[in-house]
């Protein structure tokens, strides 16, 4: 081909379809196409069971996941959520939830629903394999609000600590205080106190001593009274030599008054090591109280009153639900965020790593835009017929959404109805989750007409074990949290009770049989204030009462006993000790005080005879100033000088 034909050879002509671009745009939309088709739905299925273990604490199980592109809808079938204290079981079990999206949310990029619904509802259904239950964070990851709230449940959880009936029992079958006190009589702190006291006092009473030793000895006082006694104080020649007297007079007494200050200096010194010592004696007589108290713990020796009895039965029933409310707060003000307030968007706790991800997510709201997630309507209906752990049950749920603040509205969640299965019958209950504002509000009403409770141990110790057999029972729970608010309370009625109870001594096995038999019905409520830095909680139930009533009569004496035993180790080991340091202390601060006080009497003593000196010297010489200008005055009468 020569360069002529290729200067007037033409390009080629396209056509009007363009292949280099829609071959590639093809199969880009192929592969979507088939990703959606083949993997989306077990994607979206691992990644839903994955964020639902971690909001729940322990495993969550979906059967299968169906979405329809052009049917914009979600269908999620058999939901297992683990309960986190039973991992046998499951807390919740949903059979099937289903919903339509809007499309207008879709094509921005959000997901919400205008209406769906939640079926087949099930709770304390069994698995087939117990759930995975998430390890707890180690220390140092929670943040300084979160570790404030842990620290206030392990504190009320301390309080509710012992086992009084275990203790009771352990009395009553002859446990002999003795042996365990030999075994424990070297814990007592105040015997090393006594000692610490004892040196103490030995290096003070050498101190003080040097204090003593350098205020005005009796010598000084004596010199200074010789140079009293060599003034004259009397038939001046003249005034120059009265002046040189008072001079002398005054230097004298400004010497007395130094010492006299001296003296005052060290003695209200010596008085205030003396209060700081009388301080520490007294801190050692609330030392010897407390010895007492942790020996007569340490020995177990129970206190028979209602509340005590009530916090150590029933405690730890009510305890289990201030976690669980704590737990769900934590993580719906987590996963549901209230609106920041301007000190939180200021300053924010830094992000937490997750599984497989690290770093935060920062939302951009717009007026009348949708969230990323939107529940707006959910209705649950369920019917027993259709499986066999579903409750007969209704209620609807509102508003659920990622983003509370940007739709205005708070959550809600009302639902009624009864499983047969677990035999509960007369459930009622209203979740309200408020976190539009910055004072974050969560609100859960329970009430449960009548369930059976089985195999409820109360105490399980080795002494003595009791709890309820079979019972039946009906309860209402109430929780209000607000900001770090909490208001936690819950009353149970517990009839037709049959207890179990076994003991090891015969003695208590008769006394509890016959106190428990007595009380057919079991009252109890409960409740736990205060904020979540400072909880307090508080128990009354008619078996504490009962059980107080029936031990008081067999074992108070016992009881008594055993505190004078205590009592008498402590006196024994630190009595004669702190008698002989108490007789010590007395007679010191005795010889001190009264050192200090003969050596300020003295030298006042001193300074009153200087004082009254000057004074003599001055009305002498006054009386002799006034005779000699009369005797002037008369002269000069007499001779007729003066004439008026």
């Amino acid at each position: 081909m020569t360069e002529e034909t290729i200067k007037t050879k033409k390009p080629k002509r396209k056509g009007p379809i363009r292949w280099e671009a829609i071959v590639p745009f093809a199969i880009f939309v192929a592969l979507v196409y088939i990703y959606f088709a083949l993997f989306f739905d077990s994607h979206l299925r691992k990644g839903i069971e994955f964020i639902g273990t971690h909001a729940n604490g322990a495993e969550v199980n979906i059967d299968d996941v169906d979405t329809s592109f052009w049917g914009a809808s979600l269908q999620i079938k058999n939901i297992q959520v683990t309960d986190v204290d039973e991992p046998q079981k499951n807390k919740v079990q949903i059979g099937e939830i289903k919903w339509r999206m809007i499309w207008d949310a879709l094509l921005r990029g959000k997901i919400a629903v205008a209406d769906a619904g939640i079926l087949e509802v099930g709770i304390g259904t069994p698995r087939k394999t117990p759930g995975r239950v998430l390890p707890k964070p180690p220390p140092g990851t929670q943040s300084a609000t979160e570790g404030i709230r842990e620290a206030a449940v392990q504190q009320l959880e301390k309080k509710i600590e012992g086992n009084v009936i275990g203790d009771i029992a352990a009395i009553l079958g002859g446990t002999d205080p003795n042996d365990q006190l030999k075994n424990i009589e070297a814990s007592i702190k105040s015997t090393l106190r006594i000692k610490e006291l004892q040196t103490e006092l030995q290096n003070k009473e050498k101190e003080w001593k040097e204090r003593l030793a350098s205020l005005p000895a009796s010598k000084d006082l004596k010199d200074l009274n010789e140079r009293l006694k060599g003034v004259k104080v009397g038939n001046f020649k003249d005034p120059k030599e009265l002046q040189a007297s008072l001079k002398e007079l005054d230097t004298i007494f400004k010497e007395a008054d130094a010492k006299v200050k001296s003296v005052e200096s060290t003695g209200k010194s010596l008085n205030t090591d003396v209060n700081v010592y009388q301080k520490s004696l007294s801190d050692l007589e609330a030392m010897v109280k407390q010895d007492i108290d942790d020996l007569e713990s340490r020995l177990q020796i129970p206190k028979l009153d209602v509340k005590s009895m009530a916090m150590n039965l029933f405690g730890p029933m009510l305890l289990t639900k201030v976690k669980q409310a704590k737990f769900y707060m934590e993580k719906g003000r987590q996963y549901l965020p209230p609106k920041k307030t301007p000190e939180e968007k200021a300053k924010y706790d830094p992000p937490k790593p997750h599984e497989r991800i690290a770093g935060r997510n920062y939302k951009f709201g717009r007026p009348n835009s949708y969230p990323l997630f939107w529940l707006q309507k959910a209705e649950l209906s369920s019917n027993p017929k259709n499986s066999e752990y579903s409750g007969d049950v209704s209620g609807t749920l509102k508003n659920l959404t990622d983003d509370p603040p940007s739709i205005g509205v708070p959550t809600t969640l009302t639902f009624k109805g009864d499983f047969p299965k677990q035999d509960m019958s007369g459930v009622l209950g209203e979740v309200v989750v408020d976190h539009t504002t910055e004072r974050p509000l969560e609100k859960l009403t329970v009430k449960v007409g009548d369930f059976r409770l089985k195999g409820q141990s109360l105490v399980d110790s080795t002494d003595v074990k009791l709890g309820f057999a079979d019972a039946r029972a009906a309860s209402e729970l109430k929780v209000q949290l607000q900001e770090e608010n909490v208001e936690i309370s819950s009353r149970s009625e517990f009839t037709n009770v049959k207890y179990d109870v076994s003991a090891q001594n015969k003695n208590v096995q008769e006394i509890l049989t016959n106190v428990i038999n007595s009380v057919p019905t079991v009252t109890l409520n409960g409740a736990v204030t205060g904020t979540w830095a400072n909880l307090d909680l508080s128990l009354n139930s008619n078996l504490g009462v009962e059980l107080q009533k029936g031990f008081e009569r067999e074992i108070q004496a016992k009881i008594t006993e055993a505190k004078a035993k205590v009592r008498a180790l402590v006196d024994e080991k630190i009595g004669a000790e702190k008698e002989k340091l108490m007789a010590q202390y007395k007679k010191i601060e005795s010889q001190l005080k009264g050192q200090v006080a003969a050596k300020q009497d003295e030298i006042n003593k001193f300074k009153g005879q200087v004082d009254d000196a000057k004074k003599k010297a001055t009305k002498e010489q006054t009386k002799k100033l006034e005779g000699e200008a009369k005797k002037g005055l008369d002269k000069l009468l007499k001779g007729g000088k003066l004439k008026f």
